[in-house]
This record gives C-alpha cells, sequence and structure tokens, in this order.
C-alpha cells in the first residue's frame, strides 16, 4: 500500500512539472480562447433592453384597505401568486401580446425581433418567442410580481410590460375567478441597454483555451513513454539507481564557440564533418573546472555505488556493462 501511494505521488509530482514547464502553452492558449472569444462576442453580439414592471396580488377583488388585511389574505395572496405566473405565461396571453404587437408594429420591423409565421394568410408572432422575453417570477416569496421584458428595442421591451399588465387582470378573473392584481409603479421605456456578455464571454473563452491547454500537456504526458529520470526505472523494475547525472552543456573551444555566434555559424557547423571532429577534440572533460560541482559528485556517487556493488555481489562479478539506447549518449 505504501509503494502504491508513493508511486501515486511521484506522478502527481512528475505531471505538475509538466504543467509548470509548458506554461508557455497553458498561456498561448488562454490568450488565444480569451482574443477570439471576444472578438467573437463583439462581432455578434447585439444591445438588449430590459423593462420591469410590479404587480400586486390581492386574494379578494375588493379594493379593501391594508388595515383590514390579514395574515390569511397574505398567505392566500402567495399562494395565488404562483399560481398566476403560470396563467401569464399561457399561449392565449402571449398570442394576445403578439395581436397587439401586430397592429402597432409594421410586419418589417417586428420580424427583426421576433419569428413572424403565415397562419393560412395572417401574419403570426410566434408564441415562444415572444415567451422567451418574458420572465416572470415571485418577488422573495412574497405577494409581489415581476415581469420583465428583454428586446433589442427599448420600446418594444416597454410595450410588452404594458400589454401583460393590461391584460392580465381580464385572463387571471376568467381562469382563476379568484383575487386580483395592482400595477405597483409605472413602466418606463429604458434609456440605456443592458450590461454587455462580452466580458463574461472573453473569460469562458480564456477558460476554455487554459483547459485545453492542460488537456494536451495531460494526453501528450500520457502518451510519452520515454524515461526521464532514474525514479522511472526504479519503480518500474525494483532495481536500485547507483547514480544520475544531470543534463550539461559546457561551451568548448575554438570552432565550438564560433559555432553558437549565429544561425549560419551553426548550420555550417552542423553539416561540417570536419568542424564536429573538431569538436569533439576539445570537448570539455569532467573534470575541468567549467563542469558544475552537481555532475562530478554524480560520477563520484557512481564510482563508490559501482565498487559497492562489486564488493557485496555473492557472485563476486567484476564486470560491468555501459550500454544506451541510441548512439551518440555519451557512454563512450
Amino acid at each position: 500500500m505504501n509503494e502504491n501511494n508513493k508511486t501515486q505521488m511521484v506522478d502527481l509530482k512528475e505531471i505538475l512539472y509538466v504543467m509548470f514547464k509548458n506554461i508557455w502553452l497553458i498561456i498561448l492558449l488562454g490568450v488565444i480562447g480569451y482574443v477570439g472569444f471576444y472578438i467573437y462576442a463583439k462581432t455578434t453580439e447585439v444591445p438588449t433592453y430590459t423593462t420591469s414592471v410590479s404587480l400586486y396580488v390581492k386574494n379578494t377583488t375588493n379594493k379593501t384597505t391594508m388595515d383590514s388585511v390579514s395574515a390569511g389574505d397574505l398567505s392566500a395572496a402567495k399562494t395565488i401568486a404562483s399560481t398566476y405566473i403560470a396563467v401569464l405565461e399561457d399561449d392565449v396571453v402571449m398570442e394576445t401580446i403578439g395581436d397587439k404587437l401586430l397592429e402597432k408594429y409594421p410586419v418589417d420591423e417586428l420580424s427583426k425581433y421576433f419569428f413572424i409565421t403565415d397562419d393560412d394568410g395572417v401574419n403570426k408572432v410566434d408564441e415562444n418567442n415572444i415567451r422567451s422575453k418574458i420572465k416572470i417570477e415571485q418577488v422573495n416569496d412574497t405577494e409581489l410580481l415581476r415581469i420583465s421584458a428583454t428586446t433589442p428595442s427599448p420600446v418594444i421591451s416597454a410595450d410588452i410590460c404594458t400589454y401583460i399588465t393590461e391584460y392580465a387582470p381580464e385572463q387571471l378573473t376568467r381562469v382563476v375567478g379568484a383575487g386580483s392584481v395592482e400595477n405597483v409603479g409605472r413602466i418606463k421605456v429604458p434609456k440605456y441597454s443592458d450590461g454587455s456578455k462580452i466580458p463574461a464571454t472573453a473569460r469562458n473563452g480564456l477558460f476554455i483555451g487554459v483547459i485545453l491547454a492542460l488537456a494536451i500537456i495531460y494526453i501528450k504526458y500520457i502518451l510519452d513513454n520515454t524515461v526521464n529520470n532514474g525514479e522511472i526505472l526504479k519503480n518500474k523494475y525494483d532495481l536500485p539507481l547507483l547514480a544520475e547525472v544531470p543534463y550539461y552543456d559546457v561551451e568548448g573551444k575554438g570552432n565550438v564557440k564560433q559555432k553558437k555566434t549565429g544561425l549560419i555559424a551553426r548550420l555550417k557547423f552542423k553539416f561540417n564533418k570536419e568542424n564536429d571532429k573538431i569538436e569533439r577534440s576539445v570537448r570539455n572533460t569532467i573534470k575541468d573546472v567549467e563542469v558544475p560541482f552537481v555532475v562530478t559528485e554524480s560520477y563520484n556517487t557512481f564510482r563508490t555505488n559501482i565498487l559497492f556493488a562489486f564488493s557485496t555481489n555473492a557472485n563476486k562479478s567484476n564486470v560491468a556493462v555501459v550500454s544506451s539506447s541510441l548512439s551518440g549518449e555519451g557512454k563512450s
């Protein structure tokens, strides 16, 4: 159990390291997602205007004073309010609003905001389309109903709220047969559009870009079957690790220094075999002062461990093989 937990911790640490190592990809895709979604939202977003009105629900149809309203009347009004919402969202109410809109506005103008259907030669505004632009809700579980209409036209939004409040008493009395409603406040045409959704859309693009980058990095990590450190071999084959030499790069002499001065010089050096021979002939050894201390200590650790392994070997073997998977990996 402990070994499994240790392996999982090592894997998690390795994944976090890989994520950090590829932080550039996360930033790049995040920026691309943010900019892309921002441009898309900027070019496609249409400003909308919302008009709201509140209706006070009463349990009786008589106009009573506030002193005569009992707790039972308020409780009944709250119960009726939820019923009123269902009645006001019915197709009959939506069709009535559509007919009133067609009486006031030309079909060409309404077609910019609603779906217009042809019913045996008679134009009709799709009731589902109207319903999608209207929101009716009970305010904080009270006897108040808030009706909101949101369209690209501020005047049409105000007209929809007006039509609902005008038609609501008749429809509620006909269907419910009890209670009444009364307007709270006046319906005003909005002067300013609703808040833009562009920032929120851009943030969603940033989130999607980051998630995509993390998924790419993780899939690449899962499919990577190369050995990146000695712990992988130790955990997989349960063999002791004698030493692990870190990668290092020490600048050589002569043409090696010239190789790093520019792209053309590097290409010439890469494809010139004579220069390659010169590089190998002047390459530094691990005893040079320019070699990092951690590298020399790794070789010293390897020497100590291999001598200890030979001295404790039951078969008294004194032979070791140095190999590699590919040529040129440094086994010489």
